[in-house]
C-alpha cells in the first residue's frame, strides 16, 4: 500500500494495479519462477517495504542501546541493507534460468488443443531444448573471473547452472527405460525421427539457431536429410509409411495434431494407426489424470455420492467431449449442460439398473 501511494496519479492501469506476492511452495511446479517474477514486478514495493521495517528496526536498536537494554528481536534482513542493484540482478538471472522450466511443463501438461500439447511425442524434444539451453549457459559462465572485481557473477550462478544441466541430463537418460516416448516421436508425422526416412520430398537442410521458444528448438532437432531410396524395402506398414507418406508442413493441420492424421490413415495402414494412436494418446505427464480428478470430485456433490461407477464415467465422458467441440453444437455453444438434459440425449440412468447383488454377480463373472 505504502509504494501503491507514492504512484503517480497519471500513472497507467496496469502500475496502478495491486498485485500480491506468490509465496514459493516445494511441492508446486515452477513456484519459485513465479515468486521471482512477482517480486521483480513489485520491486519498488518490496524496496519500500524493507526500508521502513529497516528503519524501524535501526532506530529500535539505537534506542535499546541507549538505554543499555538488549536489541529487540528482528530478523535478519531487518538488520541488512535491503536489496541492492546486484541482488535483483541475481534475481533475473533466476528467472531466466528458470523460463525453460516453466514453458516446459506447461507445455507437456496438456491444457492446449486437442492432440497437440500433453502429447508423449513432444518429450523427447523438450527434453533437447532444456538441455541445449542449459548446456548453452555453462558454457557461458567457464570463462567468468568470479574474483575479478565486485561486480563479477557469484558462483553459486554457475553451479546451480551446472547442477540443473546434470539432473536434466539425468532424466533424460531415464527415457531410454521406456520405447514409448521413442515410438511416439518416431509416429509424429512432423516430429524429429519421421523426416529422415522420407524419400518421397527431397529437402536442404536449414541451421536453426537454439533460443528460448521451445517450438524453434524442437525445429532444429528435426533432420530433414534423406536417406538414399532402397529398391529391398520391406512389405510392414510401418515402412511402406515411411517411404510413401509426404512429410506434413509446418504449422498444418495434422502437424498440429498428430491423432487426426492417424485416424485418417487408418485405412491405409490399420496396424500401424492402431500402435500410434494407442501410443500418441499416452498423456506426457499425469496432470491430465489429475484434473480429471478433481473434475470427477467436483460432480460428486453430497447428494450424488450414490452414482454408480458407469454413470460418472459417462457423465465425464460427455463432459469431455463437449471440451473437444463433439456432439451437439447447440448444447457445445452453451456455457453448461444440466443432468435431465444428459439424460434426454444419451439415457444414461438406464445403465446402472439392477441391483447391487446383479452388479457384483456380474463383476465376478467377468473376473
Amino acid at each position: 500500500r505504502l509504494a501503491h501511494r507514492e504512484l503517480l496519479a497519471d500513472a497507467p492501469p496496469d502500475k496502478r494495479k495491486i498485485l500480491e506476492p506468490v509465496k514459493p511452495v516445494i511441492t508446486r511446479w515452477n513456484s519459485f519462477y513465479s515468486c521471482f517474477e512477482r517480486a521483480v514486478q513489485l520491486q519498488p514495493a518490496i524496496n519500500a517495504y524493507a526500508s521502513h521495517y529497516i528503519k524501524r528496526i535501526r532506530d529500535e536498536d539505537t534506542y535499546a542501546e541507549s538505554r543499555r537494554n538488549k536489541l529487540p528481536h528482528a530478523p535478519h534482513w531487518m538488520r541488512s541493507d535491503g536489496l541492492t542493484t546486484h541482488d535483483w540482478a541475481v534475481v533475473t538471472e533466476y528467472i531466466d534460468a528458470l523460463k525453460p522450466l516453466k514453458a516446459a511443463t506447461k507445455r507437456l501438461e496438456g491444457r492446449g488443443n486437442s492432440g497437440r500439447f500433453g502429447c508423449i511425442a513432444e518429450v523427447i524434444p523438450v527434453f533437447e531444448y532444456i538441455l541445449n539451453y542449459y548446456k548453452s549457459r555453462v558454457l557461458a559462465y567457464e570463462a567468468v573471473e568470479y574474483n575479478a572485481h565486485d561486480e563479477a557473477p557469484e558462483d553459486h550462478l554457475a553451479i546451480n547452472m551446472r547442477a540443473a544441466w546434470a539432473k536434466a541430463s539425468e532424466y533424460y537418460s531415464k527415457l531410454d527405460l521406456s520405447p514409448a516416448y521413442y515410438a511416439a516421436t518416431i509416429l509424429h508425422p512432423f516430429r524429429g525421427l519421421w523426416a529422415q526416412y522420407n524419400t518421397s520430398q527431397p529437402a536442404v537442410r536449414r541451421l536453426k539457431v537454439l533460443s528460448n521458444d521451445i517450438d524453434d528448438a524442437i525445429d532444429s532437432i528435426i533432420d530433414p536429410t534423406t536417406a538414399s531410396n532402397s529398391d529391398e524395402a520391406a512389405d510392414d506398414e510401418y515402412t511402406q509409411w515411411k517411404l510413401c507418406e509426404r512429410r506434413v508442413e509446418k504449422g498444418s493441420e495434422y502437424a498440429n495434431n498428430p491423432i487426426k492424421y492417424w485416424l485418417l490413415m487408418r485405412d491405409r495402414y490399420p496396424q500401424l494407426s492402431k500402435l500410434a494412436l494407442d501410443v500418441l494418446s499416452i498423456p506426457a505427464s499425469s496432470c491430465e489424470c489429475e484434473r480429471m480428478f478433481s473434475e470427477l470430485g467436483d460432480l460428486l456433490e453430497p447428494r450424488r455420492r450414490g452414482i454408480q461407477p458407469r454413470l460418472l464415467a459417462a457423465i465425464q465422458c460427455v463432459r469431455r467431449w463437449r471440451t473437444a467441440g463433439l456432439g451437439d453444437d447447440k448444447l457445445n455453444n452453451r456455457n453448461s449442460i444440466t443432468d435431465d438434459e444428459i439424460e434426454a440425449l444419451y439415457g444414461v440412468s438406464a445403465w446402472d439398473v439392477g441391483d447391487s447383488s446383479n452388479t457384483n454377480s456380474d463383476s465376478e463373472t467377468q473376473l
